[in-house]
């Protein structure tokens, strides 16, 4: 679904001008355990390659389920395998493997985002970056989709099998 070029068509930067600049410099100012503004640079590069990574893995994500959802070549070849009833055929297998690794990138990449966001901001305790980060954590988690999406990960890990079956009805 994606290439190299689409990968690299919208990456973000991490913003290092303005504003945004005291953001990073000011756990710098307040905390000496902090190193040097290189070193707050290449952690948030680190933040955003994990993002970029996400929002690259929900768009494959979707993709597919278009693909699969909506009238074409792939929703109708899937759909005649599955109608044969043939347990074993190549193209729903195909379908069944495809969704199943791109669900499995997804969840991955959410957890590694959410771990990667929790040692970042553990650099700005007590700034206005950690109190803005705060409130977007209580509003994520208040929807209960983030920490469904954890959850769902930690299953399919510890586990080891997905929490779905595909079946032919």
């Amino acid at each position: 679904t994606g290439n190299l070029a689409d990968a690299t068509r919208r990456p973000f930067r991490v913003p290092v001008g303005g504003e945004r600049a005291e953001h990073l410099r000011s756990p710098m100012d307040e905390n000496r355990d902090w190193p040097t503004f290189h070193e707050a640079i290449v952690i948030w590069e680190h933040f955003y390659a994990a993002h970029n990574i996400v929002s690259r893995n929900t768009e494959e994500l979707i993709g597919l389920f278009r693909q699969i959802c909506f009238p074409g070549e792939t929703s109708e070849a899937y759909m005649r395998a599955v109608a044969s009833g043939n347990p074993r055929d190549e193209t729903k297998d195909a379908v069944e493997l495809e969704i199943n690794r791109l669900v499995l990138n997804y969840l991955t990449s959410i957890a590694t985002l959410v771990d990667i966001s929790r040692n970042t901001m553990k650099h700005y305790e007590g700034s206005r970056a950690a109190n803005e980060y705060s409130e977007r954590v209580a509003q994520i988690r208040d929807r209960g989709l983030g920490p469904l999406l954890i959850r769902l990960r930690a299953h399919v890990v510890h586990r080891a099998r997905l929490p779905w079956r595909f079946v032919s009805i």
